[in-house]
Order: structure tokens, then sequence, then C-alpha cells
């Protein structure tokens, strides 16, 4: 009579998938980051404003804001947490981070305010569209990692 063994390693299966993936989401994340400072790099097509020596051109309602000094485009970070199988990525502005003090994220209020709008502007988004046109790369970080 023959016996057959057979050695479950779930445990060690699931947290190399789980390694795996969190290298993939460092990767996203950080292609995600590069990409919406690239949005954050292109000329308004608005009006444009002279202050001093300096025109801005602004954006229209629902385009991107357009760059002036460039501090929300630099302020823009980028970090992954995992706990057990969960891994999150996180790019832009981060509002804990405003009512916390943390590391993460940007310090500009008005990050969250061009994004989203308010009662006085219409939104100049600029991580949701980013994150629309470029899902499709995002997405082969993690099919990579997991071939």
């Amino acid at each position: 009579m023959s016996r057959t063994f057979v050695k479950w390693e779930g445990e060690h299966i699931m947290r190399l998938v789980t390694e795996f993936n969190h290298k993939a989401m460092i990767q996203a994340t950080t292609f995600f980051k590069g990409e919406v400072k690239k949005t954050l790099s292109k000329m308004g097509t608005g009006k444009a404003y002279k202050r001093k020596s300096v025109t801005h051109i602004a954006s229209i309602a629902g385009k991107p804001p357009a760059p002036d000094l460039g501090h929300l485009r630099a302020s823009i970070s980028k970090q992954t947490k995992k706990k057990k199988m969960i891994i999150k990525g996180f790019v832009g502005s981060d509002l804990e981070k405003l009512a916390a003090s943390t590391d993460v994220g940007t310090d500009l209020e008005y990050g969250f305010y061009l994004e989203v709008g308010t009662k006085n502007m219409k939104a100049r988004p600029f991580l949701r569209p980013t994150l629309m046109a470029q899902r499709k790369k995002i997405l082969e970080f993690f099919e990579k990692a997991n071939k």
C-alpha cells in the first residue's frame, strides 16, 4: 500500500504573498507619487495673475492645480503600512498629519481643498484623476509580484 503525505504550508505561503504584495505596494506608491508630481507640474490654462514680478497662470475648475511656487508638488509624500496580511498605500495630502503632526503626507491643508473643492471654490483634483489614468500601470506592479 502506498501512502501520500500532504504538508500544508499555508502560513508560509501567505507570508510570502504578503511580502511580495508589500514590495509591489512600495513600487506602486513610488510610481504614483511621481505621476502626481508630474500632474502638478503642468502649466495652467486659466486666467493669468501678476504678483510682483511673477505671472501665474491659474488652472480652470475641474483640472489639476497649476504650479505657482511648487510647495504642493514638493510636499507630496507616500507611505505604505503593513499589518499582518493587510497592506495599505498612501500618497498625497494627509489630514491626520494636520491634526496629529505626524511625519506623513503634507502639512499643506490647501492640497485637500484643491482636490475636493470648498463652498467658495470648485475642485482642482490632482490625485483621483492621476490614479484613474494610471490604474492599469499600478495594477501591473501587483500582477508581476504574484507571478
